[in-house]
C-alpha cells in the first residue's frame, strides 16, 4: 500500500452516519471500499475515525472482532496482543469507565 490514502467520498461518509444511525449500540464498522477494507470507529455521535486494513480480510461484523483491527490498522506500530488491549480501553471510556 502506497502512503497515500484514497479520499472518503461523501457517499462512503452519509452511509457511515447511516449505518451507526441504524446501529446506535455499535462502535465499529467495516465495509469495502476504494482502496481496500475501511475500517470505521464511532469516538462520539457524530465523530468518525476511519483507517484503511492492509488486509483484504473479510472480518467478523463484531466490535469484538473490528475493534482491535481498527486499532492494529490505524496505530500499526502496536502489536496485536497491545491493539486487543487498546480496543478494550477504549471500550470502557465508551462505557463511562475510565478516562
Amino acid at each position: 500500500m502506497s502512503g497515500v490514502l484514497p479520499l472518503v467520498s461523501a457517499a462512503d461518509a452519509i452511509d457511515d452516519v447511516a449505518w451507526f444511525d441504524r446501529h446506535p449500540r455499535r462502535r465499529y464498522r467495516a465495509r469495502r471500499g476504494e482502496g481496500g477494507l475501511w475500517l470505521i470507529r464511532r469516538v462520539h455521535d457524530d465523530v468518525y475515525l476511519r483507517t484503511i486494513s492492509g488486509t483484504g480480510e473479510v472480518l467478523a461484523d463484531t466490535d469484538a472482532e473490528l475493534g482491535p483491527n481498527w486499532f492494529a490498522a490505524a496505530r500499526p506500530q502496536l502489536s496485536f496482543p497491545k491493539a486487543n488491549r487498546e480496543s478494550r480501553q477504549a471500550g470502557v471510556r465508551h462505557a463511562g469507565g475510565r478516562r
